[in-house]
């Protein structure tokens, strides 16, 4: 294949479909308004909101900034299905309702053995993760500066410290290192009330009760990181599909793959927002911070991969099934 951005993304539409969720709530396009939203008024901050995630950059400006930052080296491997795992499993405990409601209200979480499907040889990526751990936090903007820094100067600083590693494996890594931190605060949050002057007094510096006032938008920050958690995945699927599967005999393939450029960038750029969000929910910031423009994308992504993933596996099916006539 010539070139990994033959096609570019059709542009994001603010046209608002009104909806319902599974237990009957409105949504617009697919997302739970707030309380005070109205159509005009939602449209309006999925606008502002688009400016604070790309600063307008169309999707062409995004591919050209992206070919720039991707440069993958041979000294570079790693096993990224087992991060994957890993990160898989951090995250599906990390964002359990479940879990997090009990940790909320201050009960003990139920003990879980360790995932048996992780290999006890596997070697983590450790010290890119913890440089990319500071990266994407937005504490030590505020720390050093005084100031916060964008998200899209914080998704390009990102893609720097990844861009000698290949598409999929930027996605995973971004994503791992994100787990590693959301993982390690719920699981400090978790320990309180455990009767140890230690486990009751960290609680206290990530602010749980604050947390506790914003359960609401904990449950939709989740819900977020589930759907990156899944671009990831898809990513990765469509990626071990080509690597096995290149024949021209499957176009859809060779669609799939040409996208997943600017999807690794709206992956990279969800998990900066989430981690924003993190840092904005233990804060005393009053002024709320939406993510309504990035779950939208990120969920139309999710959808997107899903069909060319299954039309992939069709694809390639039939043409096994032709070979064996």
């Amino acid at each position: 294949m010539a070139s990994r951005f033959l096609k570019l993304e059709s542009g994001f539409s603010f046209n608002v479909a009104m909806g319902t969720n599974s237990t009957g709530i409105t949504t617009y396009n697919g997302v739970v308004p707030y309380i005070t939203d109205t159509i005009s008024s939602y449209e309006e901050r999925m606008k502002s909101e688009r400016i604070q995630f790309t600063n307008l950059l169309t999707d062409e400006e995004i591919v050209n900034f992206i070919n720039g930052k991707h440069s993958p080296e041979d000294n570079t491997d790693f096993a990224v299905d087992e991060l994957l795992t890993i990160t898989e499993t951090i995250i599906d405990h990390a964002t359990h309702d479940s879990i997090v409601n009990d940790i909320l209200k201050e009960a003990n979480a139920p003990y879980e053995k360790v995932d048996p499907s992780i290999k006890n040889n596997f070697i983590s990526p450790l010290c890119i993760l913890k440089s990319i751990c500071c990266e994407i936090s937005s504490c030590k903007d505020k720390a050093c500066s005084g100031e916060e820094i964008s998200i899209q100067t914080r998704t390009e600083v990102m893609f720097d410290k990844l861009k000698p590693y290949p598409w999929e494996a930027k996605a995973v890594l971004a994503l791992a290192a994100f787990a590693l931190e959301y993982g390690d605060f719920w699981h400090l949050a978790q320990l309180y009330g455990q009767c140890n002057q230690l486990t009751n007094s960290v609680p206290v510096l990530i602010k749980q009760a604050t947390l506790k006032k914003r359960e609401g938008e904990v449950l939709e920050l989740n819900r977020l990181i589930k759907d990156t958690l899944e671009v990831s995945r898809l990513i990765c699927k469509v990626e071990g599909l080509y690597i096995h599967n290149r024949t021209e005999d499957a176009p859809t393939l060779y669609t799939a793959v040409d996208s997943i450029p600017i999807y690794v960038f709206w992956t990279i750029t969800a998990i900066v927002a989430c981690a924003a969000k993190v840092t904005h929910l233990t804060s005393d910031e009053e002024k709320p911070y939406h993510l309504s423009y990035v779950v939208t994308k990120i969920g139309r992504i999710r959808e997107i991969l899903n069909k060319l993933h299954g039309r992939c596996v069709e694809e390639l099916g039939g043409l096994l099934s032709w070979n064996r006539v």
